[in-house]
């Protein structure tokens, strides 16, 4: 049997491949981080990756067995059971979410939308299929999800 002689360099060199080893793993009774990537969310540990895409082990990857067509909310919000949920102070535009001010299309009677309107400056909002939110002293109808 050949003796190992350890010097400084073979302790700095273990010690990184064990860190690259166990990187990720996370201490007994506490939660891995995840980086589920731009088309995913971290939740009780998993990875919820939105319509289209798939947990690939690494991130939320373009899923390969070709189902629906994924959302894509942009950067200010992420996609949940087809529907864009956006970050606080952005709206659904029927494309991405977007500052209130991108909003211009006026909320109509009778008319159903699964994206934000602006609403009249006077008289009342149609708003039936949502809630009135107000933005820098504007006023939004926001559709309630499913």
């Amino acid at each position: 049997m050949k003796a190992i002689t350890l010097t400084q360099a073979n302790i700095a060199t273990a010690t990184f491949a064990i860190s690259l080893f166990f990187s990720g793993c996370a201490e007994e009774g506490e939660a891995a981080d995840l980086d589920c990537g731009q088309f995913g969310h971290e939740h009780d540990g998993e990875c919820h990756c939105d319509t289209g895409y798939q947990f690939d082990g690494t991130t939320c990857a373009p899923s390969t067995d070709g189902g629906p067509l994924p959302l894509d909310c942009g950067i200010y919000g992420h996609e949940h059971s087809g529907h864009c949920h956006c970050d606080p102070g952005y709206l659904f535009d029927g494309q991405t979410c977007v500052l209130p001010d991108s909003i211009h299309e006026a909320c109509a009677p009778d008319q159903a939308r699964h994206h934000a309107c602006r609403c009249p400056v006077t008289g009342v909002c149609p708003c039936d299929h949502g809630t009135i939110e107000s933005f820098g002293g504007d006023a939004f109808c926001v559709p309630e999800l499913d």
